[in-house]
């Protein structure tokens, strides 16, 4: 089994409702995000996956993502803006 990892990261704002009810203040995070390919093999390069082309992907999918108000973020419309809640956002 082969395995690569590519991180990169965003800033943005949130507030989380929590089981008491009560609400966060809102806050900043430099969030982290790590995507991890695994292969059983490697391909015709001898790579699991290029880099490059992994990243350029996971680019895409952060830019929206930053310097928002993950509250008032559409693609997290009516979701309470975890880390579980956008590590599912970010995977989708």
């Amino acid at each position: 089994m082969y395995r690569i990892c590519v991180e990169d990261g965003f800033r943005a704002t949130h507030h989380v409702r929590l089981a008491n009810g009560k609400v966060e203040q809102p806050h900043l995070h430099q969030w982290r995000v790590r995507v991890f390919l695994n292969r059983p093999d490697l391909d015709d390069l001898d790579m699991v996956a290029d880099f490059e082309e992994v990243h350029a992907a996971l680019r895409t999918v952060l830019l929206p993502l930053e310097h928002a108000d993950l509250n008032a973020f559409a693609g997290l419309a009516g979701k309470n803006p975890t880390a579980e809640v956008v590590a599912r956002f970010v995977f989708d």
